[in-house]
Formats: C-alpha cells, structure tokens, sequence
C-alpha cells in the first residue's frame, strides 16, 4: 500500500489561488531543483514549501523533499499543465485521492467564470457555496466530533464513491417517517480555508426562505467513528434550531444587500477573499504616506511600508550613536599620539642643543601644531647650547665668582686664581 496520500494543506493552498486568478494556463510544465528551492527558501520554511504539493508521503521526515510530491505550481501560480501532468502520474500509481483533487482544481480554473455566474443567484442573494464542516472541534448539542485531514479525506472520498448529490431537507424530515421535500442539493463538496463547503442548488421555494430570513441554519447530519472523527455527510437541514453550536448563519446580519456594496467596494466576488484584499488595502494605503523623497533618502523602495522607514531610521540613529562614539576615541587617542611625538621631539631638540631650556615651552607649541615642520627646524637649526653625553652641560662658578672654564685656561698659562682675582678686582674699578 502507498504512503502518499492527499496533501490536504497544498490542496487547500491550490483553491486559494485559483480563486484569486493566479493561474498560468498556457506554459508547459517542468519542476526543477531551482524551483525547489526557490520556493523553500534559505533559511528553508518547510510550512511555506509543502502547500506547493498535492502529495504528502507519510513515511519520510516531512521537513525533506523526499516527504512532499506531486508539485502543481511556482511562482506565486498554479500551473493547468502542472496539474494535468499530476493527473497522468497519480493515475499510473493508483493514487485515486490525489488524481481527482488534481482534477477538481483543473475544474475550478476551466469552469471558474460560468460557476461564479450559476452561484451569483439572481436578486434573492441566497449563498450558493456555504460552510457545511468547520475545522477542529465541532460541539453539539449532542458531543463533539472532530473535522481533520483525515475525516476530510474520508468525507470527500465517500461522496465521490456514492455519486449522488446530498439532500438538503427541512428539519430533518429525511430522517423521520413523513413527506419530506429538498429545500436544495449539494451538487459538491470541496476543501475551504476553514472546513468542508458545499456547492448548492437551491429550489425556488427554498431561495424565499432563506432570502426572507424564515430560514437562518444549516444543520448537518454527520457520523463518527469511534474515535470522535467525522466520516461521513449523510444529509443537511434548514432549521432555525441547529444542534451545532456557534453555527454560521446562511444571511449574517447586516444583510447581503449590505456585503454585496463591500464586495464592489473591495473589487472582489467572494467573502472569503475579504480578508486578504483589506490586508492589500492597508499595504497600499502606508505605502502612499510616505513621501518619495524620503524613501529615496533612506535607500528604500518607493512603496516601502511605515514599518520599513521606521526601522531604516532607528538604524541610522543607531549608527550615529556608534560613529560618534568612535570618533570620540579615536580623537582621543590622536590627541595622545600627539602630545607623545610633541614631547619626543623636544626632548631630542633639548639633547641635539638645538634649543635652550628656556625655548622648551615655544618649541613644544610649534611640535604640536607642526610635527613635520619641527623636525625640519631640528635638523637645519645650529647647535646652540654645549653637549656631552647627550646633554647640555651648566657652566658652574666658584664661591670666588669665577667660574670653572676660566681657571681651567689660567691654569695652563700658569696664572693663580688669586691673580685673577686681582685683575678681574681692577678691570672692575677701572
């Protein structure tokens, strides 16, 4: 027995875009690799990556692509030949749910514009595709049962295999021993965004019911299976007692008048695309507010969202806050490297007698606003001051006043200090 069954996720991702008007009918079909991971993206989103496939084989780990088969799109479209494609294969392996799920999407995109016209019922304004199963857990007055892939498979299988339309009757009379009339039939069953619906053909008796609000319910007449899972859609009923709590009404209160005028307003023919034009509106509408000016300044598309300009200038205040930080050190540190190379250049101008002691003030003013014309002075200006070992020595005078070079030379030309004395005593009084 195979492991692939019907993907109900990709099929219901399938309905959602035919009914959106995103089909290619006319380029032939091929899958690829690329496609493959185009659609799965990096990182990948293996959610977003398996509503593209109408098979799911169970046995494989379903965040590879060995778990997902049966491709019918890419590019945002589904492909009519990527889907007469799946019908070929799914027939050759004998997967009987995926072939005819592939086939009621082919019949969803051939007849869409002549079945929006047969379900678009004159002025009454009476649904003619209706809500039959929610999703999830469904509470009644009698139990809950639940409406999950499974039972949705099991449903739509059992009704196909029966071939005969399913009766829509008043109160339940079908089920009791009396005349009972169809209000209308359900003609098909298919996989919405959030349950089973049905596609309907009312009788004209019906229509005025409804139309005139004598008839507000659905109620289902459904079986379960041991573990509480629904399995099989015996009939419905008009009633304005439903055992099915929380139950959708067939007109909602505002009236149909009413939500044909937002229908218009949106540019759309359904309900359940409401949700996603309003969505279209409010991207629209924050793209318009922001000027272009401003979306050409922060580097950003022209129908960039408040959302994406909010975030461009919070980066920006960030980066300002970064640079400014580092331009404050590295100030900082260009100002130490300065006063290191100012004193440097001093202390070797002091030690090279290129300056006395009393231009050291002068000279560290003139190395630290010109470094490179300081070091040109240093090795053009004459020696000024007597060096030894790297240092200008002081010139020291004894208690007598003379000083020490001078009795140094009296020496060699054998002249006393006392002599010197004498003279120095008489060039003075003289």
């Amino acid at each position: 027995m195979s492991n692939v069954v019907l993907n109900q996720a990709g099929y219901r991702h399938g309905l959602s875009l035919i009914r959106q008007g995103k089909v290619n009918k006319t380029a032939s079909w091929s899958f690829s690799a690329e496609d493959a991971n185009a659609i799965l993206g990096n990182p990948p989103t293996w959610n977003q990556y398996r509503q593209w496939f109408l098979g799911h084989d169970t046995s494989a780990n379903p965040e590879t692509k060995e778990a997902w088969k049966y491709p019918y799109g890419k590019n945002g479209e589904v492909y009519r030949s990527g889907l007469i494609a799946i019908r070929q294969r799914a027939a050759q392996q004998g997967e009987r749910d995926i072939f005819e799920a592939a086939g009621r999407l082919l019949e969803l995109i051939d007849t869409k514009k002549q079945q929006a016209k047969a379900l678009t019922l004159k002025a009454e304004n009476v649904p003619g595709e209706i809500l039959l199963l929610p999703f999830g857990k469904v509470e009644t007055l009698e139990g809950t049962y639940t409406v999950d892939e499974q039972a949705t498979a099991m449903i739509l299988s059992i009704f196909r295999e029966m071939g005969n339309d399913i009766v829509i009757d008043y109160e339940h009379q079908t089920l009791k021993d009396v005349q009972a009339p169809a209000a209308g039939w359900i003609k098909d069953l298919y996989v919405g965004d959030d349950g089973i619906y049905g596609r309907v053909e009312w009788t004209d008796q019906a229509k005025q019911y409804i139309s005139k609000k004598e008839y507000r319910y659905l109620s289902p007449v459904v079986w379960v299976d041991k573990e509480g899972r629904a399995v099989y859609l015996q009939s419905v009923a008009l009633t304005n007692l439903p055992a099915t709590k929380n139950a959708r009404p067939l007109i909602n209160k505002q009236g149909r008048g009413d939500m044909k005028k937002i229908l218009e307003l949106l540019g759309i023919e359904k309900e359940e695309e409401i949700p996603e034009a309003i969505k279209a509106l409010k991207q629209k509408a924050e793209a318009v507010k922001i000027p272009v000016e401003i979306t050409q300044a922060l580097d950003l598309k022209e129908n960039a969202t408040v959302s994406e300009v909010k975030a461009s200038i919070l980066a920006l205040k960030q980066s300002k806050v970064v640079n400014d930080d580092l331009a404050k050190r590295v100030k900082e540190l260009e100002e130490k490297l300065l006063a290191k190379e100012t004193q440097e250049l001093v202390e070797m101008a002091l030690k090279q007698g290129k300056i006395t002691p009393a231009q050291k003030e002068w000279a560290q003013e003139y190395a630290r606003k010109d470094p490179e014309g300081f070091k040109v002075y240093i090795q053009k200006a004459p020696q000024k001051v007597p060096v030894g070992e790297g240092f200008a020595k002081i010139v020291k005078t004894s208690s007598d006043g003379i000083d020490d070079i001078t009795l140094m030379i009296a020496k060699q030309m054998e002249i006393s200090a006392c002599d010197i004395k004498k003279y120095a005593l008489r060039q003075k009084e003289g």
